[in-house]
C-alpha cells in the first residue's frame, strides 16, 4: 500500500477527533489524563506484549529452520 492508498484508507475510515495530520487527539487526552505512572504502566504492559511477539516470531523462524534442514 502506497502512501496516497493509505491516506484514502485513513480517510474513509476516520477514528476520534484528529488534527489535520490525522494524529488521533482524543488518544492523546486520554494519555494526558493518566498520571506519569499509569503511563508508565500503561508503555510496560505494551513493551511486554510487543517483547512477547518478537519472542514468538523468533521460536517460529527457529522452527522453519529447523524442519528445512531435516
Amino acid at each position: 500500500m502506497n502512501q496516497e492508498e493509505v491516506l484514502a484508507w485513513l480517510a474513509a475510515h476516520p477514528y476520534g477527533e484528529q488534527d489535520e495530520n490525522g494524529v488521533d487527539l482524543s488518544l492523546l487526552r486520554a494519555n494526558l489524563k493518566l498520571t506519569p505512572e499509569q503511563r508508565w504502566l500503561k508503555h510496560q504492559r505494551a513493551l511486554r506484549t510487543i517483547l512477547e511477539v518478537k519472542r514468538a516470531g523468533e521460536r517460529t523462524r527457529l522452527r522453519r529452520i529447523a524442519s528445512a534442514s531435516s
